[in-house]
C-alpha cells in the first residue's frame, strides 16, 4: 500500500492542484451569480430582476463560443505539450486566441447595434413590453464585456497547462469581489439601474482578464502570443473538439424549458417551487462534479500526448477515489441538511417545504454518479471521440432527462419531478459501462477498462521500466537498475551505461536541489525501449529546471561535473523540457544504434 502511494504521489499532487483550482473557480462564479440576483431583487425591484432573468440567455450564448474555442484549445495544446513540441503548442494558442479576439469583437459589436431586437426575442415584447427598457440597458452593459468574458474563458485553462493555476483562483476570486463591489457601488452610489449592474458584471470580466494577463509578463511563461505563428487551418480542429461543449450549452438551455413546462403541467406551482429549491442548490452541490471533470480533461491530455498508459491509469484511480470521496460528502451533507434548506427557501408554505425535503435528499443520492459521469463525458472529449462524446453528451444532458421526467411524473405523479435527476444520472453511468463494453468488446470490471485505450497505445509494460524516488537513498543503485533493464532488452553497453549515468545524476540533482524546501515531493522515472530507439521521461513537482539551461551554467572546465549529463545530452536524438502543471518534464530520446 505505501508503495502505491508513493509511486502516486506526483499524479496526486497534480490532480488534486488542478481540482482545487477549478473547484475554486465554480465557487467564486456560483457565488458571484447569486449575490448579484439578490443584489438586483432586493435593491432594485421586481422589474430589473425579471429583466436579468430575460437577459440570462447571453451568458449561454457566449459560452457557446467561448466553451468551443477553450475545450479545442485544451486539447490540441496538451496533446503538443505531452509531445513536448511547445512551438506547436504556441502556434495553436496563438490562433486560437487571435480568433478569439476578433469574434468577440463582432459579437459586442452585433450585440450592441441589434440589442432591440434581442431583447425582442428573448420575450421583453407584448405584454412584457415593458421590461424592454430594463433588459436593453443590462444587455448592452453585458455586451461591453463580451471581449474579457471570451478571453478569461480562455485563458484559465491556459494558466494550469503554464503552472501558474493560483493565478486562476486569484482571477476568479478578484472577479466575484469586482462583481459584488460594482453592484454595491452602483445601487448606493450612482443609482445607474441595470446600466449600472451590466457594468458591473462586465468590470468584474475585465479584471479578472487582466490578472490573468499578468502571466505574461514572466520570463519563464511557456505560452507566447505571436502573429507569426498564426495558422488558420489550426482552427479547424479545435473547432471539432470543441462542438460537443458547445451542444452541451444547447442542452442545458433547452431542458430547463421543455422539464418547467411539464412539471407545472404535472404538479403546478407547488412541485415547480420545491424543484426550484433543488436547481438552486445544484450550482454549488455539483463544484466537485465539475471540477473533476476539468481536471481529468486537461490532465489526461497531457499523458494521453506522452502515450503513458500508466499515468492515466493513475490519474483514473485518483479521479474514483477523491472524486467519489468529496462528491459523496457534498452529497451525505446536503441530504442531512435538507430540512433546514428548505426552510430557507420555502418559508410560507408548509406543503412546498416537504416536498422540497425530499427534491434535496433524493438530488443528494445523484452527486456521485453526476462526478464520475461528468469525467467519463470529459475523457471520451479528450480522446477526440467526436461520435460517442456527442452521443453522451445529448443523451446526459437533454434526451434521459426528459425520458425520465415523461416516464416518472406519468407513474408517480408528483414525487416523479423529485427523481428526474437521480434517476438520469444513474441510468448515465449504466450507458457508460454500455458504451465501454462497446469500445472493449468485454465488460468492464476494472477502473482501468474505462481508458478505452487500443492495446497498442503507448509501450508494452515488459519494454517499460518505472520507478519513483522521494529520497536520496533511493537514488543510491539507479543506474544499476537502468542499466540492467537496458541490457536484458537488448541495448548495447555503451548505450546502457551512459543512459543509467544520466539518470542517476539527474536523479541526485532533483532530490539534492528539488527536496531541500521542507515539503513533500517526488520523482517519477520512466524508461522505454523501442524497436530503434530508448525514451528516458522524468516528472517531478520540484521549483522549475530546465537541464538544458542548467547544462549551460555548468563550469566547463570540471570535466567530471555532470558527465553523464553531458554525454546523453550531446548523443541524444531529442531532448525536450516542459514545466506544465506545476511539474518538471524532461523528455529524452536516444538512438539505439552507435
Amino acid at each position: 500500500m505505501e508503495k502505491k502511494k508513493r509511486d502516486n504521489f506526483v499524479i496526486h499532487k497534480v490532480f488534486i492542484n488542478s481540482l482545487g483550482v477549478f473547484m475554486a473557480v465554480e465557487i467564486a462564479n456560483s457565488l458571484s451569480k447569486t449575490i448579484d440576483g439578490m443584489i438586483t431583487g432586493h435593491f432594485l425591484g421586481t422589474l430589473e430582476l425579471a429583466a436579468s432573468g430575460l437577459a440570462s440567455p447571453y451568458f449561454s450564448i457566449v459560452g457557446i463560443l467561448s466553451g468551443i474555442l477553450s475545450v479545442g484549445m485544451q486539447s490540441v495544446c496538451s496533446k503538443s505539450m505531452g509531445e513536448g513540441d511547445m512551438e506547436e503548442t504556441n502556434r495553436q494558442f496563438s490562433t486560437v486566441a487571435l480568433i478569439a479576439f476578433l469574434t468577440s469583437i463582432v459579437v459586442t459589436i452585433l450585440g450592441i447595434v441589434f440589442v432591440e431586437p434581442i431583447c425582442a426575442g428573448l420575450g421583453a415584447s407584448g405584454k412584457d413590453a415593458n421590461l424592454l427598457p430594463y433588459t436593453k440597458e443590462y444587455l448592452v452593459a453585458l455586451f461591453l464585456g463580451t471581449p474579457a468574458l471570451i478571453g478569461f474563458s480562455l485563458l484559465s485553462p491556459i494558466m494550469q497547462l503554464d503552472s501558474d493555476g493560483k493565478r486562476v483562483k486569484y482571477a476568479a476570486t478578484g472577479l466575484a469581489i469586482g462583481n459584488i463591489a460594482g453592484d454595491l457601488i452602483n445601487v448606493y452610489i450612482f443609482h445607474a439601474g441595470m446600466m449600472g449592474m451590466g457594468l458591473a458584471t462586465s468590470f468584474s470580466m475585465v479584471v479578472g482578464f487582466v490578472i490573468l494577463l499578468l502571466h505574461f509578463r514572466r520570463k519563464d511563461a511557456l505560452f507566447r502570443f505571436s502573429l507569426r505563428n498564426i495558422r488558420v487551418k489550426d482552427i479547424v480542429p479545435v473547432f471539432g473538439i470543441g462542438l460537443p461543449r458547445a451542444a452541451r450549452r444547447v442542452c442545458n438551455t433547452l431542458r430547463p424549458i421543455l422539464l418547467n413546462r411539464h412539471i407545472l403541467y404535472i404538479g403546478g406551482k407547488v412541485a415547480m417551487s420545491a424543484y426550484s429549491v433543488q436547481k438552486s442548490v445544484e450550482g454549488l452541490a455539483l463544484i466537485a462534479a465539475y471540477g473533476v471533470s476539468e481536471a481529468v480533461f486537461l490532465i489526461s491530455g497531457i499523458y494521453y500526448g506522452e502515450q503513458d498508459r500508466k499515468a492515466i491509469s493513475k490519474l483514473f484511480h485518483e479521479v474514483v477515489k477523491y472524486g467519489l470521496m468529496i462528491s459523496a460528502g457534498i452529497g451525505a451533507t446536503i441530504f442531512l441538511l435538507a430540512p433546514w434548506l428548505a426552510e430557507v427557501y420555502t418559508r410560507d408554505s408548509a406543503q412546498t417545504q416537504g416536498l422540497a425535503v425530499i427534491a434535496l435528499q433524493l438530488f443528494a443520492l445523484s452527486i456521485p454518479f453526476t462526478t464520475m459521469n461528468e469525467s467519463f463525458a470529459a475523457y471520451i472529449q479528450m480522446l477526440r471521440k467526436k461520435t460517442s462524446s456527442m452521443v453522451y453528451l445529448i443523451l446526459q444532458k437533454l434526451a434521459v432527462p426528459l425520458a425520465v421526467c415523461y416516464l416518472f411524473t406519468m407513474t408517480m405523479g408528483t414525487y416523479g419531478v423529485f427523481m428526474i435527476i437521480t434517476a438520469a444520472e444513474m441510468f448515465m453511468f449504466f450507458v457508460a459501462v454500455l458504451m465501454v463494453w462497446k469500445e472493449n468488446r468485454r465488460f468492464p470490471t476494472k477502473i482501468d477498462d474505462f481508458m478505452i485505450l487500443p492495446d497498442d497505445f503507448g509501450t508494452s509494460e515488459e519494454n517499460a521500466i518505472e520507478i519513483s524516488v522521494q529520497s536520496m537513498e533511493q537514488v543510491i543503485g539507479l543506474s544499476i537498475q537502468v542499466e540492467d533493464f537496458c541490457k536484458n532488452h537488448g541495448v548495447n553497453n555503451r548505450k546502457s551505461c551512459f543512459l543509467s549515468l544520466f539518470v542517476e545524476e539527474m536523479a541526485g540533482n532533483v532530490v539534492e536541489h528539488g527536496f531541500n524546501d521542507g515539503k513533500k515531493h517526488g520523482l517519477d522515472i520512466r524508461v522505454l525501449i523501442e524497436e530503434e530507439s530508448l525514451i528516458l521521461r522524468m516528472r517531478d513537482d520540484c521549483r522549475p529546471f530546465d537541464i538544458k539551461k542548467k547544462l549551460k551554467e555548468m563550469d566547463t572546465e570540471d570535466i567530471c561535473k555532470g558527465a553523464g549529463i553531458r554525454i546523453v545530452l550531446g548523443l541524444a536524438d531529442q531532448v525536450s523540457y516542459v514545466n506544465a502543471l506545476r511539474t518538471n518534464n524532461l523528455f529524452v530520446v536516444l538512438s539505439r544504434a552507435d
